[in-house]
């Protein structure tokens, strides 16, 4: 009977996985990883304004899309 009392005493404590930071500090690490994937996504992003330009890119995503579909339909092989 000891031995179960001990666990149950052992499990109340917490453990390493139980992280103990209080909100803020989880809020604030959050925002810096959110900033800092926004930084990554900007260095290879732009923000296209041309309808011209964006109705072409469009289209061109749509294409490789059903030929990337085309070459899964074959299984690959050519």
């Amino acid at each position: 009977m000891r031995t179960k009392t001990a666990r149950v005493g052992a499990s109340r404590t917490g453990n390493c996985h139980n992280l103990l930071t209080p909100s803020r500090v989880r809020r604030e690490a959050l925002a810096e990883s959110v900033e800092k994937q926004w930084r990554d996504l900007l260095l290879h992003a732009t923000i296209e304004s041309d309808p011209q330009k964006v109705l072409w890119l469009t289209t061109e995503l749509d294409l490789r899309k059903s030929q990337a579909e085309a070459v899964s339909k074959r299984g690959g092989s050519f």
